[in-house]
Protein backbone atom coordinates (compact mmCIF):
# COMPACT_ATOMS: atom_id res chain seq x y z
CA UNK A 1 0.00 0.00 0.00
CA UNK A 2 2.79 2.60 0.71
CA UNK A 3 4.65 1.77 -2.37
CA UNK A 4 1.47 2.31 -4.18
CA UNK A 5 1.32 5.49 -2.66
CA UNK A 6 4.36 7.02 -3.22
CA UNK A 7 4.48 5.86 -6.96
CA UNK A 8 1.17 7.53 -7.34
CA UNK A 9 2.44 10.79 -5.56
CA UNK A 10 5.82 10.43 -7.85
CA UNK A 11 3.94 10.14 -10.60
CA UNK A 12 1.40 13.24 -9.71
CA UNK A 13 4.68 15.37 -8.94
CA UNK A 14 6.34 14.01 -12.26
CA UNK A 15 3.25 15.02 -14.31
CA UNK A 16 2.85 18.26 -12.25
CA UNK A 17 6.81 19.25 -13.07
CA UNK A 18 6.54 18.13 -16.39
CA UNK A 19 3.53 20.02 -16.95
CA UNK A 20 4.85 23.51 -15.72
CA UNK A 21 7.60 22.92 -17.94
CA UNK A 22 5.26 22.63 -21.10
CA UNK A 23 3.63 25.50 -20.29
CA UNK A 24 6.68 27.18 -19.83
CA UNK A 25 7.70 25.81 -23.05
CA UNK A 26 4.33 27.00 -24.46
CA UNK A 27 4.36 30.34 -23.59
CA UNK A 28 7.89 30.90 -24.34
CA UNK A 29 6.89 29.26 -28.05
CA UNK A 30 4.31 31.76 -28.18
CA UNK A 31 5.91 34.55 -27.21
CA UNK A 32 8.10 33.44 -29.89
CA UNK A 33 5.65 33.41 -32.39
CA UNK A 34 4.43 36.53 -31.58
CA UNK A 35 7.54 38.17 -32.03
CA UNK A 36 8.14 36.80 -35.05
CA UNK A 37 4.64 37.78 -35.92
CA UNK A 38 5.34 41.56 -34.86
CA UNK A 39 8.80 41.21 -36.88
CA UNK A 40 6.83 40.18 -40.28
CA UNK A 41 4.12 42.66 -39.79
CA UNK A 42 7.29 45.42 -39.56
CA UNK A 43 8.31 44.21 -42.64
CA UNK A 44 5.57 44.22 -44.62
CA UNK A 45 5.05 47.91 -43.61
CA UNK A 46 9.06 48.69 -44.76
CA UNK A 47 8.26 46.64 -48.27
CA UNK A 48 5.39 48.66 -48.55
CA UNK A 49 6.78 52.10 -47.87
CA UNK A 50 9.55 51.37 -50.31
CA UNK A 51 7.30 50.42 -52.78
CA UNK A 52 5.63 53.74 -52.66
CA UNK A 53 9.04 55.59 -52.54
CA UNK A 54 10.13 53.82 -55.49
CA UNK A 55 6.82 54.52 -57.17
CA UNK A 56 7.19 58.16 -56.18
CA UNK A 57 11.08 57.88 -57.76
CA UNK A 58 9.66 56.19 -60.87
CA UNK A 59 7.30 58.85 -61.21
CA UNK A 60 9.80 61.76 -61.11
CA UNK A 61 12.31 60.31 -63.11
CA UNK A 62 9.41 59.65 -65.94
CA UNK A 63 8.74 63.73 -65.25
CA UNK A 64 12.09 64.17 -65.86
CA UNK A 65 12.88 62.60 -68.66
CA UNK A 66 9.41 64.07 -70.68
CA UNK A 67 10.66 67.63 -69.24
CA UNK A 68 14.50 66.54 -71.09
CA UNK A 69 12.53 65.08 -74.28
CA UNK A 70 10.45 68.61 -74.82
CA UNK A 71 13.62 70.78 -73.86
CA UNK A 72 15.60 69.10 -76.82
CA UNK A 73 12.38 68.97 -78.95
CA UNK A 74 11.98 72.55 -78.53
CA UNK A 75 15.78 73.12 -79.39
CA UNK A 76 15.75 71.39 -82.53
CA UNK A 77 12.69 73.72 -83.59
CA UNK A 78 14.39 76.47 -82.75
CA UNK A 79 17.84 75.47 -84.20
CA UNK A 80 15.65 74.26 -87.26
CA UNK A 81 16.89 70.98 -87.07
CA UNK A 82 13.37 69.01 -87.01
CA UNK A 83 14.02 65.50 -87.04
Amino acid sequence: MKKAMILTVASLLTAFVFTGCDDAKTRQSKKQLEEAREAMREQEKIEQELKKKMQETNDELRKIQKRDEERRRDNRMRDGKWY
